[in-house]
């Protein structure tokens, strides 16, 4: 005689490929845990010693390279923004000889205005300008013009440094005729205190350098 089976409920059956038991749930994260922690051995077991001495070894290699480079650059930024700073300035100081007074009663006056002596002189206005862009004051302004009064040539020096003229030897043709000036102003500033000398060990060394600039500009008093 052919007895029935019961089926196990459809729903039960679900339940239990659904909802799996807490024993099961242990474990299958044990399994994921150690399958995890043998990869990570198997990884580092992956890394020969000898690869990771090579490693090191070009790293001490390259890092020295690699700041060297980075400390040059840093350098020759500051350089540049040095001589830019330099170049305005000597710009400044040109429009101010440009502009100063022939006349001999008032001071400061073309003839005096780049002397130590005189108040408010060339040389103390271009050291304001260049301690607002923050650098420091200039060793040497020279003042050079052709107009028909005394000095042509004034150099104010704070501290000796090897200060000339950039640019043609000579100025523009001067007076007479009158109207026909020009004045030419140098600023030199060193580059020590300015820039740093961080590659004076590799043998590029700014200790006694100087960035100068001139500029011409017409005279524009009578």
């Amino acid at each position: 005689m052919a007895t029935a089976t019961q089926n196990p409920s459809p729903q039960r059956s679900a339940l239990r490929c659904v909802v799996p038991s807490a024993r099961m749930l242990h474990c299958a994260s044990g399994m994921n845990r150690s399958r995890i922690g043998s990869l990570r051995r198997s990884s580092i077991r992956a890394v020969p010693l000898g690869r990771r001495g090579v490693v090191i070894a070009e790293l001490l290699i390259w890092l020295p390279v690699f700041v060297t480079a980075l400390m040059a650059v840093v350098e020759f930024a500051i350089l540049q923004q040095v001589n830019q700073q330099v170049a305005l300035a000597s710009r400044y100081g040109a429009k101010i000889a440009a502009e100063v007074t022939r006349v001999t009663a008032t001071s400061p006056n073309l003839s005096n205005i780049n002397q130590s002596a005189t108040a408010n002189n060339l040389q103390s206005r271009i050291d304001v300008f260049l301690a607002n862009a923050g650098l420091t004051a200039s060793c040497e302004v020279r003042l050079e013009h052709n107009a028909s009064v005394s000095n042509p040539l004034q150099v104010d020096t704070a501290t000796p440094c090897n200060c000339s003229a950039t640019g043609p030897v000579t100025l523009p043709a001067g007076e007479p005729p009158a109207g026909e000036a020009y004045v030419r102003v140098t600023v030199c500033v060193p580059l020590v205190g300015n820039v740093p000398n961080v590659l004076s060990t590799l043998g590029f060394d700014i200790t006694g350098r100087i960035v100068q600039h001139s500029t011409t500009y017409r005279i524009e008093t009578n």
